[in-house]
């Protein structure tokens, strides 16, 4: 059983919102000869294992998109394609479940926006649906995900890795047997490395 996750706004209200969709270029419009680093970016999460709900085996988000904003040169996209995770498996829980690895434009960067298509739950063994809590974007009412105001800098020829954590154990509440999380993250950026280090 999957569903269709929910923005925390509610979409009838996004009907009013008015503006024309953005502009996202992918890795490879990147002209030739541009300046460009290496953006890796992780999900990860930031709790322990034994903070979860015991009866909570899974949980999982179909994430569809990922894109981060250039100074300049405005929106591209970095996920090549979509990728189902478990916030709470050992993948996510030990910081190896890389959600993206492409080489961008040199700059700073403001935003980041997570984009997600599905979420669902296994507890005591039986799978159901979760509503997962995101942003609504009045430029794209339909578009549901993370909006993250973190700022960071890719430079030449290095390696600049963002790691977005969720708080899942304190987020994730259950309301008469229907679950909901709510996507409460911290982003964590480093820098260093050469920029030909891909996995």
């Amino acid at each position: 059983m999957k569903f269709i996750a929910h923005a925390a706004v509610s979409l009838v209200l996004a009907g009013f919102a008015t503006g024309c969709k953005r502009d996202v270029a992918g890795p490879d419009e990147i002209p030739p000869g541009a300046e460009t680093g290496q953006l890796r970016v992780f999900v990860t999460t930031n709790d322990n294992p034994g903070d979860y709900d015991p009866r909570v085996e899974e949980l999982w988000v179909r994430f569809d998109s990922l894109q981060v904003r250039h100074e300049d040169e405005g929106w591209i996209e970095v996920m090549e394609e979509r990728q189902d995770l478990d916030l709470i498996g050992e993948d996510v829980r030990g910081g190896n479940a890389i959600v993206a690895d492409s080489e961008v434009w040199v700059g700073s960067y403001d935003q980041i926006r997570l984009g997600f298509e599905d979420a669902w739950i296994v507890v005591d063994g039986q799978e159901q649906d979760l509503r997962f809590q995101g942003t609504i974007d009045p430029l794209d009412p339909m578009w549901m995900g993370l909006v993250l105001e973190d700022s960071f800098y890719v430079d030449r020829n290095e390696l600049t890795t963002v790691r977005i954590s969720f708080n899942v154990a304190d987020n994730l509440e259950e309301n008469d047997g229907d679950w909901s999380l709510t996507g409460d993250t911290t982003v964590e950026v480093e820098i260093g490395g050469e920029g030909d280090q891909r996995l």
